[in-house]
């Protein structure tokens, strides 16, 4: 296994988030383009990635131990808060999704606004 990183999109009540890991750095992190405001309001969609993540943690100690060592991934999900935001009447989380993973493939920053044009 030679890939840096690992997306999982997930899609939950209608709206897409992604989870990545990045093997290099060992760490698992969130992005959600549409997080609750508010005085630190319960996200469901960071609960539902930590879920994922609690699979795939699983499965590689299960299945791939040696790809993967899954006691290098000790720390907690970082909850990326500087991510772009979608209006609350948009449709745009599956392409906030897709832009993140072309971000992250061409080793580019990930901008916290993201311009309409």
């Amino acid at each position: 296994m030679k890939a840096r990183y690992l997306f999982f999109p997930i899609h939950q009540n209608f709206h897409w988030t992604i989870l990545v890991i990045d093997i290099e750095e060992a760490s698992w992190k969130f992005y959600n383009s549409m997080r609750p405001r508010g005085a630190m309001p319960k996200d469901p969609h960071f609960n539902a990635a930590n879920q994922v993540r609690e699979i795939i943690e699983k499965y590689v100690k299960d299945e791939y131990q040696t790809l993967i060592h899954p006691d290098k991934f000790q720390q907690q999900t970082e909850n990326i808060i500087n991510t772009p935001q979608q209006e609350n009447t948009s449709l745009d989380c599956g392409i906030l999704v897709c832009y993140i993973i072309r971000q992250y493939v061409s080793n580019n920053n990930i901008m916290p606004t993201f311009s309409k044009e």
